[in-house]
């Protein structure tokens, strides 16, 4: 028995040694001056699907790094205020542990004059202490409620109880369409609200109390 054990615990090992994950890196440009774009917001979805995998910030000198991505096909999202945003396909295929993804130029849509730029939305964008998901990256199943679509995003967790959590800390309010809905009672919105008929969630950080913003 012991040796049938120790086997089954080696092979356990074996598998999971060879479960490969891939650091992408990459830096993000102004196509006009050449120079790196700080802050930059970089995403990370499913060529498939579109389902959201992964999202980061660059430096301050535009450069970016997305940590522990599995072996697949992906578009690669920017973001960047004032600038139109850019999709990049990247099959992640290398047997090396740094998958380089090159640069990325965006364009200052001054620069575009009266070209008008049909674009996905980004997944993700990031804009001072705000954090913006667009809900088309996060799919739910028919019928879902906020509660649903909110387990799928980054950094944001609902407890057992309903408790929505941004980064640990407690989302105390919830505005829809810039009102508070049900005031002091968050779960009231996101067990009731259907996920299909949000747009966009906003979480943002006013006076160190998280919370949340729903955008129909």
């Amino acid at each position: 028995m012991q040796k049938t054990i120790l086997l089954l615990v080696l092979e356990i090992i074996s598998v999971q040694s060879f479960t490969q994950r891939i650091t992408v890196k990459g830096r993000v440009f102004d196509s006009t001056e050449n120079k790196g774009l700080a802050y930059a917001t970089v995403s990370l979805v499913k060529a498939q699907d579109s389902t959201l995998v992964t999202f980061a910030r660059a430096d301050s000198s535009g450069k970016f790094t997305l940590n522990s991505i599995e072996k697949g096909s992906y578009l690669l999202s920017t973001s960047y205020v004032g600038y139109a945003p850019v999709w990049k396909p990247l099959p992640v295929s290398t047997t090396q542990t740094v998958y380089d993804a090159g640069d990325v130029f965006m364009t200052n849509k001054s620069k575009l004059q009266d070209v008008n730029v049909l674009a996905k939305r980004p997944p993700v964008e990031i804009n001072n202490d705000t954090i913006e998901f667009n809900t088309e990256n996060f799919k739910t199943q028919p019928n879902a409620v906020v509660e649903d679509m909110l387990k799928k995003m980054p950094g944001i967790t609902v407890d057992n109880d309903g408790t929505v959590k941004v980064n640990g800390q407690t989302v105390k309010r919830v505005l829809v369409n810039g009102k508070e809905f049900f005031t002091g009672d968050v779960k009231m919105a996101t067990k009731n609200l259907n996920a299909d008929a949000v747009d966009k969630v906003q979480v943002f950080d006013k006076k160190k109390r998280p919370g949340c913003f729903y955008r129909s």
